[in-house]
């Protein structure tokens, strides 16, 4: 695995832990969902979207209870701000500093009147990174199972920067005129879950909850 390209020997390890260790073992593993996303800047930030947005962390803080810990983090871009919240994970209080540029993904919701995401995604970026772009139209995103140490978005890409020379390496259970007459098949499968078409009826930007959609394969 270390030797395929974006790979290396520390990114293998953390594949490891995933259960990753093998070509055959990233060519199996297929996202447990496709998520709808779009972008969009603070001000226009709508409660049940699953969104995308950036900007700098303002204020962090942390609420303890019988629970467990409540990390709190106010998150603005040049149009407004939000809340960012983690309940009963502690850890993502070292994870985050004042100041660091971030994107956030996952459901809005309005907290206090104010928009609010609860236990997003996190990345963190660069001190150059820009705005969100809102003209991208919204998409089905694959999400893989993941972890902090490697994110879905990261193993998306990997899987996505390696796929045309992954394919080959693919057992069919049946016979190609079988397979192709019924567009099925584990290749097929795995191109469709790695690059997801968008339907039309997602590319206008719309207030929708996440939507699933499930893929068929080969036994």
């Amino acid at each position: 695995m270390q030797f395929l390209p974006g790979v290396g020997p520390s990114r293998a390890e953390k594949l490891a832990k995933l259960g990753i260790r093998t070509l055959r073992e990233i060519i199996e593993y297929f996202p447990a969902m496709q998520e709808r996303q779009e972008s969009r800047l603070m001000e226009n930030l709508v409660g049940g979207m699953v969104c995308t947005n950036a900007g700098h962390i303002a204020a962090i803080g942390t609420r303890r209870s019988r629970q467990g810990p409540t990390v709190s983090a106010t998150l603005i871009d040049n149009t407004g701000r939000c809340n960012l919240t983690w309940f009963r994970a502690g850890w993502m209080a070292d994870r985050i500093e004042k100041g660091s540029i971030v994107r956030a993904t996952f459901k809005v919701t309005d907290y206090h009147q104010l928009a609010q995401l609860v236990n997003p995604k996190l990345e963190v970026l660069g001190d150059d990174a820009g705005p969100v772009d809102e003209s991208s139209p919204a998409h089905l995103e694959p999400v893989y199972p993941a972890s902090m140490e490697l994110p879905s978005r990261t193993i998306a890409k990997l899987i996505r920067d390696n796929l045309a020379k992954l394919l080959p390496l693919v057992t069919e259970y049946f016979d190609n005129e079988y397979l192709n007459g019924r567009r099925l098949g584990v290749g097929p499968s795995r191109r469709c879950s790695a690059r997801p078409v968008t339907p039309p009826s997602l590319r206008p930007a719309a207030a929708l909850p996440m939507t699933n959609f499930s893929v068929c394969s080969s036994p």
